[in-house]
């Protein structure tokens, strides 16, 4: 997600830069209509692979605000994970994860913001393409 996603989500949230969750991989699945039913960004569990993202700081009320947006914990539950980050070394973060979606295509304009939001908070550029790749958007 994008900073500008981010504030409106999480008023005062701060961008810690990237952090990458070890055992992961990314999924596109389910379909979300907040983006005309394109399937969204999803994590699961793969050994051996690595998922990027964006770390923020937030707040109890943050949370609470992503739990409403979020749907939690109907759609998604939130998971507390052990993440590398780049600036700060490991980490314990809030992941929202759901299960039980099948595979499926997003469109191009989630994954533009999944993509800009990934360079504004330098994500690997190898990366990038992974998000493309996985996202069945050609």
């Amino acid at each position: 997600m994008g900073n500008e996603q981010m504030q409106r989500r999480c008023p005062g949230s701060i961008p810690m830069g990237p952090a990458k969750l070890a055992n992961y991989g990314l999924r596109f699945d389910g379909v979300s209509q907040n983006w005309s039913g394109a399937a969204v960004a999803n994590i699961e569990p793969a050994t051996g692979h690595e998922v990027w993202g964006s770390l923020y700081e937030v707040g109890e009320e943050h949370l609470r605000s992503l739990d409403r947006f979020e749907h939690a914990p109907v759609n998604y539950r939130r998971r507390l994970m052990k993440v590398m980050s780049t600036k700060m070394g490991q980490r314990e973060a809030v992941a929202y994860i759901r299960t039980g979606r099948d595979l499926g295509s997003s469109n191009d304009r989630y994954v533009w913001e999944v993509l800009k939001g990934a360079i504004q908070n330098r994500i690997p550029i190898d990366y990038l393409a992974q998000i493309v790749s996985k996202s069945g958007v050609s």
